[in-house]
């Protein structure tokens, strides 16, 4: 999978008609790339008048052939595209203004998350905030008991019920499911069909194991770092990729 820094030109007359549809999410049901597009145009920025800018990762030959198919010649002219490191475009434009200023634009519909939050502690309540921030509404994918005894050679503080029933009572998730029982699968992805996913600061291996899945089921959801809690250290309990 690539990623690309993405510049278009806005055709004339047709910036609120996309920004409608845009914050009706008509396009994330457009199988595979429909989360990915929705976010990179969500999070887009302005460069020169009427020119927008995102980065979106796609394995199409040319790149964005589908998006351009369905969606980007209707609203689009002069789409260029340059290949770039996962992360770098959105830093190469930071500075610019946002097509959507954050007061007007909506929050993702569904976030997904990973881990085992064994005596859920301030950096998980952080993490689970932080995710919130991002959509209406936190999936948490929880890992089961025998995955987390097969990672750490001891199972858990707290078994996989407790685990669930005190992420449902702190009110930090909206839905809990166990983990699929066959790690790396992440049949959780297609039975919730998250808008986003949200990584913690050191889920570098999930990460990894995410985008193989994503490539070969030719799936997309975006994968969003979220920062580590600037009071309290995150555990290492999640260095190898969770159960999906």
């Amino acid at each position: 999978m690539a990623h690309y820094l993405v510049q278009a030109k806005l055709k004339p007359n047709h910036e609120s008609d996309l920004k409608s549809e845009i914050e009706k999410r008509s396009f994330t049901g457009l199988e595979p790339f429909g989360r990915a597009l929705s976010f990179g145009l969500e999070n887009a920025r302005i460069g020169r008048p009427g020119v927008w800018l995102w980065e979106e990762e796609d394995y199409c030959t040319p790149p964005l052939k589908q998006e351009r198919d369905a969606v980007l010649d209707r609203f689009f002219t002069a789409i260029s595209t340059e290949r770039v490191a996962e992360g770098q475009g959105w830093l190469k434009i930071e500075h610019l203004p946002r097509a959507f200023p954050r007061e007007e634009r909506d929050r993702a519909g569904k976030a997904l998350v990973f881990g085992t939050f064994d005596a859920l502690h301030a950096g998980h309540r952080y993490f689970l905030r932080q995710a919130k921030q991002r959509a209406d509404r936190v999936v948490v994918s929880l890992s089961r008991d025998d995955f987390v005894r097969s990672v750490k050679g001891r199972p858990p503080v707290h078994s996989e019920e407790e685990r669930s029933a005190r992420l449902q009572d702190s009110g930090l998730a909206d839905e809990v499911h166990l983990s699929d029982r066959i790690p790396g699968s992440y049949g959780l992805i297609l039975q919730t069909r998250p808008d986003v996913i949200c990584l913690g600061w050191d889920q570098d291996l999930l990460q990894k194991s995410l985008r193989d899945w994503m490539v070969v089921r030719q799936w997309r959801v975006p994968l969003v770092r979220l920062p580590r809690s600037p009071e309290h250290d995150s555990t290492a309990e999640q260095r190898r990729p969770e159960a999906s």
